[in-house]
């Protein structure tokens, strides 16, 4: 058992190292510009570093999974040559149910480029904020699944259950491929976090999403003034 005092000193004494691995994502711009990505690098960066705690790595795309085009929740009309998701698990001891940490890796668009405290990919901290496109959706929240998982492992701790960890390509513009990736490829667990900005509230639920077509009928009227 590890005490809550041990886990924040260790979150204090790493501070300043998490900070620097959020401001080194950021820096990937990895954009979403529907219907093609530049998630490519900056999941290497993640791959890399989930790879280096020994945890056991999986990369994909989502179009290659077999019979996603036939699923009901399946986005046509996206690209994804080099956009793979990441996903890595943590082996529990098989004694108690699974977690996972969700969270995608794209970012929109920077535009419109009405940036005043620093350029879009230049990540700048301030007034004990840190400034960037993704830091808060949603880097901000990868890092902290990443490294609450590090420090964890670190402190020795021994999960009871499967932890798992993914960073998912796709999610900006309506987009659920990765995620519909990822859990038909079998990355699933009992709980689920997202760590999506919430203004610091804890969020028990998720309602999802509804996708449809709406088609509408009837005439056209031109007045002419």
């Amino acid at each position: 058992m590890i005490e809550a005092n041990a886990i924040c000193d260790a979150v204090r004494a790493h501070a300043d190292e998490i900070v620097s691995w959020t401001e080194a994502l950021i820096r990937f711009p990895s954009e979403n510009r529907s219907p093609l990505g530049a998630e490519g690098p900056a999941q290497d960066f993640v791959a890399d570093a989930c790879h280096g705690r020994g945890w056991e790595v999986s990369r994909f795309r989502p179009d290659v999974i077999a019979g996603i085009r036939q699923h009901p929740s399946w986005l046509s009309g996206r690209e994804y040559a080099g956009r793979e998701n990441v996903t890595a698990r943590w082996r529990g001891s098989g004694r108690s149910k699974s977690v996972l940490l969700s969270g995608h890796i794209d970012v929109a668009p920077y535009e419109p480029d009405n940036w005043t405290v620093c350029r879009p990919f230049e990540p700048k901290r301030k007034g004990g904020r840190l400034y960037g496109r993704g830091a808060a959706d949603m880097k901000g929240g990868l890092a902290a699944a990443f490294w609450a998982m590090r420090i964890l492992q670190e402190l020795g701790f021994e999960p009871a259950g499967d932890v798992l960890f993914e960073s998912l390509v796709d999610e900006e513009f309506a987009g659920g491929n990765g995620t519909l990736a990822a859990r038909l490829r079998g990355h699933n667990a009992d709980l689920a976090i997202v760590g999506e900005p919430t203004r610091m509230r804890v969020c028990p639920a998720c309602l999802g999403a509804f996708l449809g077509d709406l088609t509408i009928t009837g005439s056209l009227t031109f007045i002419h003034i």
